[in-house]
C-alpha cells in the first residue's frame, strides 16, 4: 500500500529531464535487485542496536541506542518499511514505462485549453 504511491511519485520525478537521471534510477533500482536474504542482512546490520550505524546516529543524537527490531512497538513498522524499501522500485518502474509513453502532445493541448498542472496530472498522466 505504500510502495505503489512511492512509485508514482519518484516515477513522476525520473519522468523529467534533470541531472544525473541514470545514476538515480540505477541508485533506486538496487533495492529491487538485491535478494531477500541479502537485505534482511543489511537492514539487521544497519539496525543492529550494539554497532549497527543507525544506532550510531540515534546513540549521538538522543543518548541512548534503541533496539528497533528487539522493541514490540518498533518491530513491526521496521518490517514494514525494509519490505517498502525492498519493492518499491518494480512498481517505479513499471509506472516510469507508462509515463514515457504517453504523447507530449497530449501535455501540450491540455495547456493550450486551460487545462492546470493538477489538472493535467489527473486527466492525462493518472490514466
Amino acid at each position: 500500500m505504500i510502495a505503489l504511491p512511492l512509485g508514482m511519485i519518484l516515477a513522476l520525478m525520473l519522468n523529467y529531464d534533470i541531472r544525473f537521471r541514470v545514476v538515480f534510477r540505477t541508485l533506486i533500482i538496487v533495492p529491487w535487485i538485491v535478494s531477500q536474504i541479502v537485505t534482511a542482512l543489511l537492514w539487521g546490520w544497519l539496525l543492529n542496536p550494539q554497532f549497527g550505524p543507525v544506532n550510531y546516529f540515534v546513540r549521538e543524537w538522543f543518548g541512548a541506542p534503541f533496539d528497533f527490531l528487539g522493541q514490540t512497538s518498533s518491530a513491526m513498522p521496521t518490517l514494514i518499511m525494509t519490505n517498502v524499501w525492498r519493492s518499491f522500485p518494480y512498481p517505479m518502474l513499471l509506472l516510469l514505462a507508462a509515463l514515457q509513453t504517453v504523447p507530449e502532445e497530449f501535455y501540450e493541448a491540455a495547456k493550450v485549453d486551460g487545462a492546470t498542472a493538477v489538472q493535467r496530472f489527473w486527466k492525462i498522466t493518472l490514466p
